[in-house]
């Protein structure tokens, strides 16, 4: 189920705002209701620049964590009997809790991409990011109008291995942006190259 979203553009109090047009709806509903109201495209195109698969571990390594270390506790806790025991119940409760968000991270990756509509399509030109924040997902379309900047950032062992997290900002009074993680750098570079010429801005077709 999906909740489908509006970020206003104007001014004052209202711009930046994110009012709420649907909620928990089938994406085919929201598809559809969404499309009478923009052309804006809401799903990624057929070709979307994703992280490569190596990268899910840096998207699945805090749940990991999380669960080797209560592993641990429970395993210890019910040695030792008595406060041990209770805190191995505890520590159980929160490994049930990690492997849930260790599934919600996994959905996160598979869920990362950008993307942009072909030339022949009948949608507005925009950009379509997708990403996971805390224990949701996000995807989100954004005018090739409204983009004011876009950052591509790299930590040391993302340089080391070719990737960046694309930062995408709009004009919002509230300077809003999204972020997309792990993404080729290479790939990204080229794929934004669009934005030295918008009214070219369709998906490139060399980026693999």
């Amino acid at each position: 189920l999906y909740s489908g979203y509006v970020h206003c553009v104007g001014s004052g109090k209202e711009k930046g705002d994110r009012s709420l047009l649907t909620a928990a709806c089938r994406l085919s509903r929201q598809q559809r209701l969404i499309g009478c109201l923009t052309t804006l495209p809401v799903t990624h195109a057929d070709e979307v620049l994703r992280p490569p698969r190596w990268a899910k571990w840096s998207f699945l390594w805090p749940p990991l964590t999380c669960c080797g270390v209560l592993s641990l506790l429970i395993l210890f806790g019910s040695l030792w009997g008595g406060f041990g025991r209770l805190a191995a119940l505890v520590a159980l409760l929160g490994l049930i809790a990690s492997l849930w968000w260790l599934s919600v991270r996994r959905l996160q990756f598979w869920n990362t991409g950008v993307s942009l509509p072909h030339a022949s399509s009948r949608h507005k030109p925009a950009v379509v990011l997708s990403g996971g924040k805390r224990l949701t997902m996000w995807t989100v379309s954004i005018p090739i109008a409204r983009i004011q900047q876009v950052s591509l950032r790299q930590n040391p062992l993302q340089s080391r291995r070719g990737t960046c997290n694309v930062r995408v900002f709009w004009y919002a009074e509230s300077r809003e942006h999204f972020t997309v993680r792990q993404i080729p750098i290479d790939k990204a570079q080229k794929f934004f190259s669009f934005l030295e010429y918008p009214q070219k801005a369709h998906l490139p077709n060399d980026i693999d």
